[in-house]
């Protein structure tokens, strides 16, 4: 038994489910009522998209053993991810209540909260994420973290953290921390952002060292909105607060100046991460590029903002321009991106950095977001309260493009006939 526990768990880690499911069957036919590997069991469903079976394998353990947080846990996980919240968000609050110290159910709590809308309660338990932990702490010394008192006058050091398009949806609040009175710092623990960031003037210092001291207060990026008590009412959605280096938006201007055509900006993939349980949800942002031949007009001309695609791509009759091989490289990181955008008409894109960035600029974005979307797009929605420009097309079935690129095709249109009038 021992030898084939180790066999599926290698099976498990390796990434071959079906093989490992079938290890895990043969243990639990020997010890039916071993609720760890049922646990691993419900896992590996999961992991091959059979949530049926796998919220029944999850319910079986809890029959065994009500104590069970983790087939608690993932229960609740599957709820949220079909869009069950009614059910996902009792869970947490049940595992909360039991184990106050845990930090991934409280953050998990927090994020279920912010899909419904919810920001004050969702903001107050997403403070026990453990990501961005490793960024604050490069800020030593006894910079007290801020507790939402007065800023007037006094230095702030905020740590950036999480992804790109965290960054590009979070800088906001520097620029609300500045018309506080604030003299406002940003750590930026993605250093090939400080050229993009250099332009926003209300961030007094950008640092890439260490801090040892010589500020009043520290505070991560993503808690300010709730130092800040933000609520659905009270978002700061003034736009933009990005923005592009003007000598490249004149240098695109002039190269993009003898196409009369709607400018439309592309971007369609988004780098997988590969974490137990969201292995597959980055995956699931992306479209592949021939998905977009619908959208096709003879009115539009679409360019490429996937920056691994500057060379043009053609599918179908869907041609894509690419803006070659030094897009985003001589400049800085997003210079070219944030230039180009500023010349373009309309922003398409899945949920990516260039949906904030577009967003963050100021300029016509439609966004296309999976079934299993991520908290700051809500529910339901078909817009956006961090981005005014900003529209949201929505997958209706897990995994379904079709009827939305369908969609974007049909609001393409209208807006191409509009603008022939």
């Amino acid at each position: 038994m021992q030898h084939r526990m180790l066999l599926a768990e290698n099976l498990y880690k390796s990434g071959e489910y079906c093989k490992a499911e079938a290890e895990y069957g043969q243990i639990l036919k020997e010890n039916p009522k071993n609720t760890t590997v049922m646990l691993n069991i419900g896992n590996v469903l999961y992991l091959q998209n059979k949530l049926e079976q796998a919220r029944k394998v999850y319910q079986e353990i809890l029959m065994i053993k009500p104590s069970s947080f983790g087939a608690l846990s993932n229960l609740g996980f599957i709820y949220a991810q079909e869009r069950e919240f009614d059910k996902a968000i009792p869970i947490f609050e049940f595992i909360v209540l039991n184990v106050p110290n845990d930090q991934i159910s409280r953050a998990n709590l927090g994020n279920y909260y912010l899909t419904v809308g919810r920001l004050k309660e969702g903001f107050g338990e997403y403070g026990w994420r453990a990501s961005g932990r490793k960024e604050i702490n490069t800020i030593h010394g006894n910079i007290p973290v801020w507790n939402g008192s007065n800023i007037w006058g006094k230095k702030i050091v905020l740590a950036t953290e999480q992804g790109i398009g965290d960054i590009f949806h979070f800088i906001r609040y520097a620029k609300l921390l500045k018309e506080c009175g604030a003299h406002v710092a940003v750590k930026l623990h993605r250093k090939f952002l400080k050229p993009i960031l250099s332009l926003c003037p209300y961030i007094d210092e950008i640092i890439s060292h260490d801090v040892y001291g010589g500020f009043d207060f520290k505070e991560r990026l993503m808690s300010l909105p709730y130092k800040c008590k933000t609520e659905i009412d009270s978002v700061p959605m003034d736009v933009p607060y990005l923005f592009a280096n003007k000598s490249l938006v004149n240098f695109w201007k002039q190269m993009l100046a003898s196409d009369s055509k709607i400018k439309i900006g592309l971007c369609w993939s988004v780098e997988a991460k590969a974490e137990l349980f969201t292995s597959h949800k980055s995956c699931k942002r992306s479209i592949d590029i021939s998905a977009f031949e619908p959208i096709v007009n003879s009115s539009a001309s679409f360019y490429s903002l996937q920056k691994d695609f500057q060379n043009g791509i053609k599918t179908g009759g869907l041609v894509v321009h690419g803006f070659g091989d030094d897009f985003d490289n001589g400049s800085g990181a997003f210079m070219d991106s944030a230039a180009i955008i500023k010349n373009l008409d309309l922003v398409v894109t899945v949920d990516t950095s260039v949906a904030h960035l577009a967003g963050a600029l100021g300029v016509p974005v439609w966004v296309l977001l999976p079934y299993e979307s991520d908290w700051r797009w809500m529910l339901e929605r078909n817009d956006s309260p961090w981005y005014p420009t900003m529209r949201l097309f929505r997958q209706k079935k897990p995994g379904e493009w079709a009827s939305v690129v369908e969609e974007i095709s049909q609001e393409l249109s209208k807006v191409i006939q509009k603008g022939k009038k």
